[in-house]
Parts: structure tokens; sequence; C-alpha cells
């Protein structure tokens, strides 16, 4: 699915007396290696949502609608066309991009705007 449609991730946790259906759930769509789609509604506002299984829970993402995403078409104007490159270049971008990928850490980045809030 493409990731321009997610929006918010909530963890899914089962109700008291749920806990096997949950785990079926959870185990059944992970090896199905499926997504489950719906809409809800909460706070008077329609929600479109993916249910997922990511590691050991079943995760709800809120999604935008087709109509909220800006068709790439819309940006064509705005894009560079027919722009040649050697391999040279080519090669040194890859070269510069290599050098500077590492593992995501999540961790590593905070919310500095809300700790400032929060002070």
């Amino acid at each position: 699915m493409d990731n321009r449609y997610y929006d918010s991730s909530y963890y899914l946790v089962p109700d008291q007396g749920a806990s096997k259906a949950y785990a079926l759930l959870l185990q059944g769509m992970a090896e199905s290696n499926v997504v489950g789609i719906a809409k809800f509604v909460l706070r008077n506002k329609e929600y479109l949502a993916a249910i997922r299984p990511t590691d050991n829970v079943i995760t709800l993402s809120t999604m935008l609608f087709a109509d909220e995403i800006v068709p790439v078409k819309e940006l064509e104007n705005d894009l560079p066309t027919n722009v040649e490159l050697s391999d040279k270049e080519l090669g040194m971008a890859k070269t510069l991009i290599d050098t500077l990928i590492t593992k995501f850490e999540p961790e590593k980045y905070e919310n500095e705007y809300h700790k400032q809030v929060l002070v």
C-alpha cells in the first residue's frame, strides 16, 4: 500500500475475554500477509483505516482518503524534465548517498517543539 495514505497509528489490544480471538486474528493476518481496510466514525468525523499486524500487536492506522492526496499530475509543471545526467554525476551522487546511509533509530529523534512547549 502506498505510504502517502497513512496518517496516525494506534495499537489495538483485546478486551477482557477476547484474547483468543485477538491472537487468531493477529496470527492469521500475519501469516496471510493481509491488511484490513475499515471506515469508522469518531467524534463526528469519518475515518478510513488500515488494520494490520505489526510485530506482536494489531495496529490501526488512520489513512487519508484518495481525494486528500495531491495527484502527482498536478505537480508536472513544477518537476524537472529532460535533465541529462552523466554516468559520472550519477555515480558520485550514489557514492554520497551510500556514505550517509545508516540504520533508522527512531529514539534518536525527539520532538523539540513539544519539549519547549512543556517547559
